[in-house]
């Protein structure tokens, strides 16, 4: 699980913050309009990116500002 906020949202791209089980040391990705998506932050406590990964698609699933993405 993790949760997640919007940092800042242009024309050109979205930035997400986000937080691996809803707390500690945070990562940061981008949407770019054309499609593109990356980390620009590893969180230090996602380990292998298994966060980030779930990040870069839990976020667009769900369409909001803030939120959390979860996973079984």
């Amino acid at each position: 699980m993790l949760t997640f906020e919007l940092l800042e949202r242009t024309e050109e791209y979205a930035k997400f913050v986000f937080w691996p089980e809803g707390r500690g040391d945070e990562g940061v990705v981008i949407f770019y309009a054309d499609g593109r998506r990356d980390v620009l932050k590893d969180s230090d406590d996602d380990v292998k990116r298994c966060y980030a990964g779930h990040a870069l698609s839990g976020i667009l699933k769900i369409n909001k500002d803030r939120g959390t993405v979860a996973w079984c």
